[in-house]
């Protein structure tokens, strides 16, 4: 392998690891809000505090959004896993297109 190829393999796979273990953290958020009782529960808490940076913006533009008024259940993690999916393929083709 040339140099060029062993960077667009290591860029590549790391925004796949990123995005892979982001996508399993929402996941576990979403389990645990669903099987999960209490607010006290250190799962659900690791859980929120790992993504709650990413679901949050999220969250406050689906509220001020015409949609966001009354709605009793968050979309915001269907919407993150949408835009982690769609990023990632942005972000490798890029990647391959430069180097």
């Amino acid at each position: 392998m040339n140099g060029f190829s062993d960077m667009r393999w290591l860029l590549s796979n790391s925004v796949m690891v990123f995005s892979n273990v982001l996508y399993v953290l929402i996941m576990g958020r979403v389990l645990c809000n669903w099987l999960v009782g209490g607010s006290g529960s250190k799962i659900k808490e690791f859980f929120y505090v790992l993504t709650e940076p990413f679901l949050g913006p999220i969250r406050n533009m689906i509220g001020r959004s015409p949609l966001g008024g009354g709605m009793m259940l968050d979309f915001s993690p269907v919407i993150a896993l949408f835009l982690i999916q769609l990023l990632r393929t942005i972000i490798i083709n890029v990647i391959y297109s430069v180097f």
